[in-house]
């Protein structure tokens, strides 16, 4: 069933007395669509990685029966979020939880913002339901906040709106739109949340990827030593790809490709001069040695050396492996891959059995947010048509719709229709 033909859905997460609802159609932007949108993409994301709570995805905003269910499940309290509005991070719970509990007003219907009212709402579902006057629809705030801001509502503690983001688009939606999108803005007539969105997502330089932020999964493709590697700088997961499925110092190539000239420069002299034992003392040294490079995961790489090495079969393995790697041929380009993957594809041979990995570059939310529509879409359908167009080729990575895949290339048909490939083994 499409979301568009249900009211409603619940996904359980935790016992928690506190639900989070969203409103992918609520109306307080419905003049500022591409705001919106964005707005929305960022909140998924940073909800996935702060909020505990169980969640309602609320698409008929007139729709109340949704209540009665949260209840049952021993829900107490709803949390709406509004577009532009999510936490800075794990525990907005534990936060809600304890201002209800000093709250000196028990019979309180709705707590609100005390400037933002479009930003988080708490709902108390008791109190709701036996409220003689509820007809609410949740998605037309100014109906909400005509008919229900009254002396049933109390206002949010300051803890509260210390620990949540608060962009209140409404103050002025195209200045904030044309800041998302690093066009021309002034910054005095948005919120100050709305400016502190746009600083972080317009950093100025991409962290130099020492190791991965994502887990090393074995792919178990059907395939025997591949004879290009492709991929992102990240880390070690190219290689890690490579020691799975073969090398062969006389014919494999590696080529690695990166949008920020630190992560290609970094790797180019990983490969050429680090002997392969002391990977923490070479990063180091290396951030040391350049001060202008963004070095913000230096820290996580003391904890994750030892790990690493042992997804290659311990220390001795993986230096007879880097040994091999080193003495292949390896080419390092500084290049976007949205943008002109051609200049990568231009590098391979059609007749070489190639493994390619684009990490989560299609999917990265705030890529997603900044370039112009279709373009995502637009870059991954030519990008694989013209992997398509080697003999054997394999792909893993994100597409635009984040759809994790390790699959042939061929078996790609479009960028929406891809959420039931597997591996084929």
């Amino acid at each position: 069933m499409r979301k568009g033909d249900k009211d409603w859905d619940y996904q359980f997460v935790s016992d928690c007395e506190v639900v989070s609802v969203f409103l992918p159609r609520n109306t307080h932007l419905e003049h500022h669509q591409e705001l919106k949108q964005k707005l929305q993409m960022l909140q998924q994301v940073e909800c996935d990685n702060h909020l505990e709570s169980s969640i309602v995805n609320l698409y008929n905003t007139s729709s109340i029966d949704w209540i009665e269910h949260v209840r049952k499940m021993g829900h107490k309290y709803v949390a709406f979020w509004f577009d532009g509005c999510w936490p800075k991070d794990v525990g907005i719970e534990a936060k809600i939880l304890n201002y209800v509990t000093r709250l000196k007003k028990k019979d309180w219907i709705t707590a609100v913002h005390p400037k933002y009212l479009d930003s988080l709402m708490l709902l108390n579902i008791d109190e709701f339901i036996a409220w003689p006057a509820k007809a609410p629809n949740f998605g037309n705030y100014k109906f909400w906040a005509e008919n229900w801001i009254s002396d049933c509502t109390v206002e949010l503690s300051k803890t509260i709106e210390r620990n949540i983001v608060v962009g209140a688009p409404q103050s002025d939606p195209e200045n904030f739109l044309n800041g998302l999108m690093n066009k021309k803005y002034t910054d005095h007539t948005i919120a100050r949340g709305a400016r502190v969105i746009i600083k972080r997502k317009n950093i100025p330089s991409s962290p130099v990827y020492f190791v991965n932020t994502e887990p090393f999964n074995n792919c178990n493709i059907p395939h025997e030593m591949f004879e290009q590697y492709v991929g992102t700088t990240a880390g070690f997961k190219l290689l890690y790809n490579a020691y799975n499925y073969g090398i062969d110092m006389d014919s494999t190539k590696f080529v690695w490709y990166d949008f920020d000239a630190h992560s290609v420069q970094f790797k180019r002299l990983m490969v050429e001069e680090w002997n392969g034992i002391d990977y923490p003392a070479f990063v180091k040294q290396w951030c040391e040695d350049n001060p202008d490079a963004n070095t913000l995961l230096l820290k996580s790489v003391d904890k994750e050396w030892l790990n690493i090495v042992e997804q290659f079969g311990g220390m001795d393995s993986w230096l007879d492996f880097w040994m091999q790697v080193r003495l292949c041929k390896h080419e390092f380009l500084t290049v976007d891959l949205v943008n002109n993957h051609k200049e990568i594809t231009d590098t391979l041979d059609n007749n070489a059995s190639t493994f390619f990995w684009s990490s989560n570059i299609y999917s990265y939310v705030l890529l997603k947010v900044i370039v112009e529509p279709f373009t995502l879409e637009r870059s991954f359908a030519e990008l694989m048509i013209r992997l398509q167009q080697i003999d054997t080729c394999w792909f893993s990575g994100t597409d635009p719709n984040d759809n994790d895949l390790t699959c042939n290339v061929d078996w790609v048909l479009g960028y929406s229709t891809n959420d039931s490939i597997g591996t084929g083994k």
